[in-house]
């Protein structure tokens, strides 16, 4: 009787072991979903100056100082983030609106960033 007894509160907490796992799995998807952080994309410098000095020069501003922006706020990482800014030149949602029609997930593209930064310059 004992054993019977003893292999069925076995087979109990093998059973609770096995859900209370799932759970926990579950739950570290979930966070890795939501809570997940983007990995840095340092842009070559040569490419991000190349790239700030057509666009800016054509927008009549300085690129030395579009381009110490973009060193400033992100070290040229395409994928910088903080609680109110993405990209690489730290565009709130608030100031991509004010000059851009796009989505605010294209602040991602570090290309797009830098334009509407300069936009932004331009429009302030």
């Amino acid at each position: 009787m004992s054993d019977q007894r003893y292999l069925q509160d076995e087979r109990l907490i093998i059973h609770i072991a096995s859900v209370v796992g799932i759970a926990i799995a579950i739950l570290a998807i979930l966070s890795a979903i939501f809570f997940r952080e983007r990995r840095a994309a340092y842009i070559p410098k040569e490419e991000v100056w190349a790239f700030i000095e057509t666009e800016a020069t054509a927008a009549g501003l300085v690129p030395e100082f579009v381009y110490a922006i973009a060193w400033a706020e992100s070290s040229l990482n395409a994928n910088a983030e903080s609680s109110v800014a993405r990209g690489m030149m730290q565009l709130t949602k608030i100031a991509w609106r004010e000059v851009s029609a796009q989505p605010y997930r294209d602040a991602w593209d570090w290309q797009t960033n830098v334009r509407v930064a300069i936009d932004y310059l331009s429009y302030c």
